[in-house]
């Protein structure tokens, strides 16, 4: 997105180490779809501290409730032809990179994202699938969610702090017709820090 500064770093640069996760402030987790990208950025200044790259299309991003992962919906380029899967990948927010991608054997792109449980992720559809759990190990639909898991899933979405509104990045991703779905926050601060800023492409 234009609104975006992206920041040239490099993870185990001078005087960081890559077994010392840094933990400063919060951090917004931002999903680009065109980019296929998961953007740690500075709610802040909007500068973007890190990227991940993630499955076709990626939709939605919930973090996990330990804050240590967080998990992203993708379902393919709007407008694309039909066919492209469903994926749920893991992302390790401590050092930023992709854990597992899972395909999801769903009719429909994922409408919501929870991640519940340390070790369950509801997935909401459109679709005649519902509400579903999915295993965070395994990446595997267990099945639709029993009347304790949607209660555990309406606590943990009333108990998420959600993004700042007043925060710079936020504002602008908003005001350029962004989802608010598509952002999150964590108090875990990628491990590269940002060297030399350019506006992103």
């Amino acid at each position: 997105m234009a609104w975006m500064v992206a920041c040239v770093a490099v993870v185990g640069a001078v005087g960081v180490s890559a077994d010392e996760p840094v933990r400063d402030s919060r951090t917004l987790l931002v999903v680009r779809t065109a980019e296929n990208a998961l953007d740690f950025v500075d709610p802040g200044s909007g500068l973007r501290l890190a990227s991940v790259p993630i499955g076709s299309g990626p939709r939605h991003v919930s973090v996990a409730p330990d804050g240590t992962r967080a998990a992203v919906s993708a379902c393919g380029q709007p407008g694309s032809p039909g066919g492209t899967p469903v994926t749920l990948s893991v992302v390790d927010l401590e050092h930023p990179r992709e854990l597992q991608r899972s395909n999801l054997a769903l009719r429909s792109c994922p409408a919501g994202l929870t991640w519940f449980e340390a070790d369950r992720i509801a997935v909401a559809t459109d679709g005649p699938e519902g509400q579903l759990a999915v295993e965070v190990g395994s990446g595997r639909i267990v099945g639709e969610l029993s009347a304790a898991e949607r209660a555990a899933v309406a606590r943990s979405n009333s108990t998420r702090q959600p993004p700042d509104a007043s925060a710079v990045a936020v504002q602008q991703f908003l005001a350029s017709g962004g989802d608010p779905r598509a952002l999150a926050t964590t108090p875990v601060m990628p491990l590269a820090p940002c060297h030399a800023c350019t506006p992103a492409p």
